[in-house]
């Protein structure tokens, strides 16, 4: 299989109108015809996908989100998401708040 993944924002995302151009969607279009499974990887979480302006969902395979932290389909699905376990999240706020660090 071969499969390509797009960034979001600064890369797929055109900064002035703040959606995808037609452009690239000509191209994501090629490459499924080409045989490609497409998909979106961003550290944005679900929520801010479904906020991109114009965004037709089915145009992407599947859709990385939270910095590989979950998997949706091309409906938008979960597939897999990958929590923080209860126990790190308690030793990494304990060493935030031993350095003082907000988090």
């Amino acid at each position: 299989m071969k499969a390509v993944f797009f960034d979001v924002d600064g890369t797929l995302i055109d900064c002035v109108e703040k959606k995808i151009p037609a452009s690239s969607i000509k191209a994501i279009e090629e490459l499924r015809k080409n045989g490609y499974k497409v998909a979106l990887a961003t550290g944005r979480d679900i929520n801010s996908i479904r906020d991109i302006k114009d965004l037709d969902i089915s145009v992407f395979d599947a859709y990385v989100l939270n910095n590989g932290a979950a998997i949706y389909d091309n409906t938008l699905r979960c597939i897999k998401d990958f929590p923080f376990l209860r126990e790190d999240v308690e030793k990494i706020l304990e060493y935030c708040n031993k350095l003082k660090i907000d988090f």
